[in-house]
């Protein structure tokens, strides 16, 4: 449909008002088609319009003329205009045409259109179905010429029918103009009173008002003599015609001085210029140019001579409208004299013109006097200067200068004149008279009148600065149909040969622009102010101000938000209200919005509003489009800044939207932050799915089928998490199902939002329906799902595997939601974080689904409930266990069963990496005992058929368990071959056991001491002295000092008594009983470790596991040596000493001690007492009798020899000092150098070389009876206080 906004077309007032209406039952569609075809023929030749009897209207008294036709669907209030009929009445709308497109009675339709718009002077009916739907005798019968027939799609006598219905307008208004002939015409202040708007001008900021607006001064190029004269603008300025007249000098033609002499009165002369006037705009819409040109040129003649200012200058705009029109049909005519005199166009003699000021837009000159030669005249503010040129060599249209060889001017050939610069004056001239209109209480100028008058110039001059050098015909015809399309200025063109600029310039057009601002538009109806603010904010555009468009957009917007009047706005208005959120940069729906900060969040508000007001826009226009699209862009680009309230006012818009079916989905793409699928756990023995390992052959399945073992390197396992080589699915993981799993769809949602989230309906895209299933799926509008505002929840739905993907890997990267009972949409699956992340991600889930599989469960047959084991330390157990394949047809071809513990389940991988050599021995000892003797598995089955029930063995073995041991895990592992046989589909099923153990024997306590006092004959009876004795006759090498004693506390921390027997190499103890909770000492003979095999320094403590890339510890090779040794020290303790128990009343149940976990924790120094290489020197201490007499000398011999051992070899400097000890025998007291007990010749210390063999001898003489005891100590040399060895080795005797 038309628009309210019409851009203002310079030759408007020459275009007929016509009315277009649908009658029947038109589609929206068809109607504007049929429009737009009937505006085809918007321009008729009177040439073809047959002559009418009224010799002011008649086509063929002026048959170059044209009737222009202004088509619309937009009906106006004639009410508005009614007191501005008798001042322009090319206002009025003239013609009615209805369309109609069914076969009712033309009479009537007639009647009604009559009826009903009464004030129009010319109705007319066109039949658009064509002749098949219609009687013709209907219209043939009918004497109304106004009722015609055609099919309009087609065009046919289309323009026939608007040439019979321009006749009809020409004859109505021929009747019409009668009336205005014998009425007094009166302007709109005198008819309408305070009905009629006032043009108020506030310029340059001062207070409105109603004088002259202000000039500026401008220089001229002075006369022959080449004087110079600078004129001041601040006084009013006079054309000659007014200098004339009031100087009363005969300087006017002899017509117009007739006319000044005349004798009618000033009243009869502004009534017939007024008639004179209107004839002239109903002549111009009867295309009557010429007469039009006439009328209009002695109707200014009079009014400028009553100073109808008013009157005059819509006068002086009727005729440049003439100028425009006859020179768009290239005929020929001059420039009438009278307007020289209004707009004053002086000659020069001789140069050139000085150009032209664009800062009043008016060409400002100081020529020579053309009245006489001694005084000279100021030169109208209002006047164009004229160049002398050849005769022979016209000027070109493009000039403002004509050829003139005297000084009367006379009638001005249009060929010699610049058209656009004299319209440019003349509309100047325009403005200037109503201006001074404002200063009378009736004759003023409305608003509405100077508005119109300033917007047509102002187009009128962009129009002509975008066109070429040339004002061709083609540029006229795109004035007359004027259609604008803002596109930026051109830069200004310079004529260099008359140093003449050939078009306007942007300031011009800036200038003019502005001056629309000096009026008072909130002041004029809603139509004025959107015509006014839309041409404007296009203007701007043109000058690349986006600012001001964007500022007026804005103003025209909040105009029609305030206005109560329910008007069509704008046809293309969306156009405008996206321009205006474009220009204030308001994001877009296919735009990404950054995150908001505080910088910008005043800028964000401010978008905001101008969102706000589009949407109110939208609102008040009816337009649920924009409605929904201006309520999306806030609701999901703004959502930060929005109030719960407001939100929820979005929401409403968009919901009627979606009732409306104009929003097509839900708008949030990132409403999906994941979707899997997860297992459900019904039942723990159900298994799981073991990763995708490789390919094998047929063969190969077969054979390594019966292998108790699983190699990862010959079994495909499908489940295996590798990066697919496929390049249509490059995920790297994948979860796998068997066909007939039930599973549940976990789709998790976010609602950003301020509102909850209704969820009506949930599904899988097409693609993943071929191989699952929603089951059970209740949501639906009757029982949607909710999301809490600014939240994250989960649907859980249950999904059913109906197909194998035939190893291909499938993903799930969308699914289908409906929010708000909108239409079912597909959703991608946002990899985004946090709620406010709206970065749209290609994240997915992948899954594979196989064929049906074989099920495999473990039946307990044992004692054991809920998969618990209590068990004693140390004993061992058999559990009876079955295994069953509960499918009842697919066989398992391959079966695999392993344990592991959880101290290895728990055991980080780099456990090695901070322990000592020794620690780590000890420990990896452990997990291999763990590993190999704990758990095993006995007549354990390879295959099973479908349906077929097994037995196995499990036994467990609590000897060498860990103290932090609690249980294993059994893994079977099983499958079946594919189809074509040629891979393995291999499950998992992994059962977990928990083993409470309880203590039975444990070791309280664990000391080790040296033997060095013979043992008494009468102890043979005790099992340990007697073993000593037996070896020590057995091997004479072997003396008591070959010995140390092993004290072991064993603690029965049971209910019940346990019998023991302890053994150590040869040495085995009789069987003891401990009772219960009670602590029993036994006492182990262990023979020390000799030096035949080397020295334990020197050998490297093993590893269990080889490949390790050890780190330097930063021991000293001192403490490295003696880490070996204390290494070998308690192997050698571990590997000889054993301990077998049992109850003392249930000889079945026995167990043994690990005495791994005590030694380890023990104490003592082991590495002294049981070690003979342990110390740097051997020595060898002797006397020659062991009872002597009192006061008799005893010699004492001490050999020492340095051993291989190196450790504190270097210590001693080279000297040692060998120290002879004396001790009391029976209190072990040490005796003092000065004692009366015994004596000694010299001093019990002798210095000797620690680098080879020595004898020290040393003479004493007990002084009194008692037993003693000889020792040696080896101390430093240099430090007495630095013992490096004590004999541990002892000799006595007795003084009698």
């Amino acid at each position: 449909m038309d628009s309210l906004i019409q851009y203002p077309c310079f030759v408007g007032p020459s275009k007929i008002k016509a009315l277009v209406v649908p009658i029947g039952k038109w589609k929206p569609q068809d109607f504007k088609n049929a429009v737009a075809k009937l505006k085809e023929f918007n321009e008729i030749r009177l040439l073809d319009i047959t002559p009418i009897d009224s010799s002011l209207f008649n086509p063929q008294g002026f048959p170059n003329g044209r009737l222009f036709f202004n088509f619309s669907t937009l009906g106006h209030n004639d009410e508005l205009d009614l007191f501005l009929y008798d001042f322009e009445p090319f206002r009025k709308t003239f013609i009615l045409v209805g369309l109609v497109n069914d076969s009712s009675d033309p009479e009537e339709n007639l009647c009604v259109l009559k009826n009903k718009y009464s004030t129009v002077i010319s109705h007319n009916l066109i039949y658009c179905n064509g002749q098949e739907k219609l009687d013709t005798n209907l219209i043939n019968d009918n004497n109304n010429n106004n009722i015609f027939l055609t099919n309009i799609m087609e065009s046919d006598n289309l323009e026939t029918i608007v040439c019979d219905i321009g006749r009809d307008f020409l004859s109505a208004l021929n009747h019409y103009y009668s009336s205005y002939k014998h009425v007094t015409l009166r302007s709109p202040g005198t008819i309408g009173g305070n009905a009629i708007t006032k043009a108020v001008i506030n310029r340059y900021g001062e207070k409105p008002t109603l004088m002259n607006p202000p000039t500026k001064q401008s220089g001229s190029t002075s006369t022959n003599s080449g004087s110079t004269t600078v004129l001041s603008t601040s006084s009013k300025r006079l054309s000659t015609f007014e200098i004339t007249t009031n100087n009363l000098k005969r300087s006017a033609s002899i017509k117009f001085a007739t006319t000044l002499t005349s004798s009618e009165s000033k009243a009869q002369q502004r009534s017939k210029g007024r008639q004179l006037k209107i004839l002239g705009n109903f002549q111009l819409l009867a295309g009557r140019y010429l007469d039009a040109l006439n009328s209009f040129t002695e109707a200014i003649a009079l009014l400028y001579k009553v100073r109808d200012l008013l009157w005059l200058g819509s006068a002086l705009d009727g005729i440049a409208m003439s100028f425009i029109l006859l020179s768009y049909l290239n005929i020929t005519f001059t420039i009438p004299e009278i307007i020289d005199i209004v707009c004053p166009l002086n000659i020069q003699t001789s140069g050139h013109n000085s150009g032209t000021n664009s800062n009043n837009n008016s060409t400002s000159n100081v020529n020579s006097d053309t009245q006489t030669n001694e005084t000279k005249v100021p030169t109208p503010r209002n006047s164009v200067s004229i160049t002398s040129l050849q005769v022979q060599s016209p000027s070109p249209r493009t000039s403002l200068a004509f050829n003139s060889n005297n000084n009367t001017m006379g009638n001005i050939p249009i060929e010699d004149i610049n058209l656009p610069k004299l319209i440019k004056l003349i509309g100047d001239k325009i403005l200037y008279y109503y201006e001074l209109s404002l200063t009378h209480n009736s004759e003023y100028v409305p608003q509405i009148v100077y508005c119109n008058t300033l917007l047509k110039i102002l187009m009128f001059i962009v129009k002509c600065q975008r066109s070429e050098d040339q004002f061709t015909p083609a540029v006229i015809k795109d004035i007359i149909n004027y259609s604008f399309d803002p596109v930026t200025l051109k830069e200004n063109v310079y004529d260099f040969e008359n140093q003449d600029p050939v078009q306007f310039t942007a300031g011009d057009v800036y200038y003019y622009v502005n001056r629309l601002f000096e009026l008072q538009i909130q002041t004029m109806s809603i139509e004025s102010q959107c015509i006014v603010y839309s041409t404007a904010a296009s203007i701007y555009r043109t000058l690349g101000l986006d600012r001001k468009e964007a500022f007026l957009l804005r103003l025209l917007a909040d105009a029609l938000i305030k206005t109560s009047q329910n008007i069509m706005w704008h046809t293309d208005y969306e156009t405008v209200l996206d321009r205006i959120v474009k220009s204030y940069r308001c994001y877009t729906l296919d735009e990404k919005t950054n995150e908001v900060t505080s910088h910008d969040n005043k800028w964000l508000c401010l978008q905001k509003k101008i969102l706000e007001l589009a949407l109110d826009v939208s609102t008040r226009l009816n337009d649920l489009k924009y409605v929904t699209k201006y309520s999306l862009i806030l609701l999901i680009k703004y959502t930060n800044i929005l109030s719960v309230g407001e939100q929820n006012k979005m929401l409403k818009n968009i919901k009627t939207g979606i009732e409306k079916k104009v929003v097509a989905g839900y708008w949030d793409q990132t409403i999906i932050k994941s979707v899997t699928i997860e297992r459900k756990n019904t039942d723990n023995n159900q298994g799981a799915l073991l990763p995708l390992i490789t390919k094998t052959q047929t063969g190969d399945c077969s054979n390594k089928s019966s292998d108790s073992t699983l190699r990862t390197d010959e079994v495909f396992n499908p489940f295996k998490q590798v990066k697919s080589t496929s390049q249509n699915n490059d995920s790297s993981s994948f979860d796998t199902y068997l066909v007939n799993d039930e599973a549940d769809l976990c789709c998790v949602l976010q609602n950003p939002y301020k509102f909850p989230l209704i969820v009506t309906e949930l599904d899988l895209v097409d693609k993943i329906k071929e191989f699952c299933e929603l089951k059970d799926n209740n949501i639906s509008i009757n029982s949607p799902f909710i999301v809490n505002p600014q939240s994250i929840a989960s649907i859980n739905v249950p999904v059913v595997f109906k197909k194998d993907t035939n190893e291909l890997i499938e993903s799930v990267d969308s699914v289908l939601l409906s929010i708000f009972r909108t239409p079912t949409k597909e959703f991608k699956i946002n990899n985004g974080s946090g709620l406010q992340d709206n970065n749209i991600g290609t994240n997915s889930f992948n899954f594979k689904i196989l064929p049906e599989q074989p099920h495999l469960e473990i039946i307990n047959t044992s004692k054991m409930t809920g998969n618990c084991i209590m068990m004693l330390d140390g004993t061992k157990m058999k559990f009876p266990l079955k295994l069953i394949n509960k499918s009842l047809s697919c066989n398992i071809s391959y079966l695999n069963l392993t344990t592991v513990t959880n101290v290895e389940k728990n055991l980080k991988q780099d456990y090695w990496q901070k322990m000592q050599p020794d620690e780590l021995y000890s420990f990896e000892r452990q997990l291999e005992n763990l590993k190999n003797d704990c758990i095993t598995i006995n007549n354990s089955p390879t295959t099973l058929k479908p349906n077929e029930l097994c037995d196995f063995d499990l036994d467990v073995d609590l000897t060498n368990a860990t103290s932090d041991f609690t249980g294993f895990e059994l893994i079977v592992e099983y499958g079946m071959q594919s189809h074509d046989g040629t891979f393995l589909y291999v499950k998992e099923l992994k059962t977990q056991y928990d083993i409470t153990i309880r203590n039975s024997l444990e070791i309280s306590n664990l000391d080790i001491i040296p033997l060095n006092e013979s043992i008494n004959s009468d102890e043979t009876n005790v099992d340990w002295i007697k073993f000593i004795q037996h070896q020590i006759i057995k091997d004479s090498t072997l003396n008591i000092n070959d010995f140390a004693l092993l004290l072991v506390d064993f603690r029965n921390s049971w209910i019940d008594g346990i019998s023991l027997q302890t053994s150590f190499g040869k040495f085995c103890t009789k069987e003891y009983l401990v009772e219960a909770q009670h602590t029993l000492r036994i006492i182990i003979p262990i023979r020390k470790i000799e030096l035949k095999d080397g020295m334990l320094s020197e050998k490297p403590i093993p590893t269990l596991f080889k490949g390790r890339q050890f780190i330097q510890s930063g021991m000293s090779k001192n403490e490295e040596y003696e880490m070996r040794e204390k290494f070998w020290c308690h192997e050698y303790l571990l590997d000889n000493l054993k301990c077998n128990w049992n109850f003392s009343h249930d000889k079945t149940i026995v167990g043994s001690l690990d005495f791994r976990r005590y030694i380890t924790k023990s104490g003592c120094d082991i590495v002294p007492i049981i070690y003979k290489g342990s110390d740097p020197f051997l020595i060898d201490l002797n006397i020659k009798k062991t009872i002597v007499e009192k006061g008799t000398i005893l010699d004492v011999g001490v050999f020492l020899s340095p051993s291989g051992s190196t450790i504190n070899r270097n210590k001693s400097g080279g000297v040692v000092a060998v120290n002879l000890l004396v001790f009391d025998n029976k209190t072990s007291k040490l005796l003092l150098e000065s004692n009366r007990r015994v004596l000694y010749n010299g001093a019990l210390k002798k210095l000797v070389s620690s680098r080879e063999e020595t004898l020290s001898k040393f003479e004493i003489i007990p002084i009194e009876h008692g037993e003693y005891r000889l020792s040696v100590c080896i101390a430093s040399g240099q430090d007495r206080n630095s013992v490096l060895q004590v004999d541990s080795s002892v000799v006595t005797f007795t003084v009698i």
